[in-house]
């Protein structure tokens, strides 16, 4: 893990964008049109390049407060998402 990234025992921001980034795409796919989804997509995966390539040099100061916020979007964006994938599973398994 680059420097920067391990100054807590918890996850940090930079561990945690990834996922956050993740479950809010999931969420804007939701009923989304079949081609909004695939640019969501494509943006996505545009994103996690992006990401990786900039954890090979990004040497950033501890930010606990940073940290904090970026746990509780996460969890906020997981539940979210579970929210609303819930119905529409729903109606997958009724058809």
């Amino acid at each position: 893990m680059p420097e920067g990234t391990h100054h807590l025992h918890g996850p940090s921001f930079l561990s945690l964008l990834p996922s956050a980034n993740s479950f809010l795409i999931t969420c804007l796919q939701v009923g989304a049109p079949p081609e909004v989804a695939a640019r969501l997509s494509a943006v996505a995966q545009e994103f996690q390049m992006r990401q990786r390539a900039s954890l090979i040099c990004w040497d950033a100061a501890p930010d606990p407060e940073l940290d904090q916020f970026m746990e509780a979007c996460h969890d906020m964006l997981a539940k979210y998402e579970e929210e609303l994938s819930r119905p529409l599973q729903e109606a997958m398994a009724f058809l």
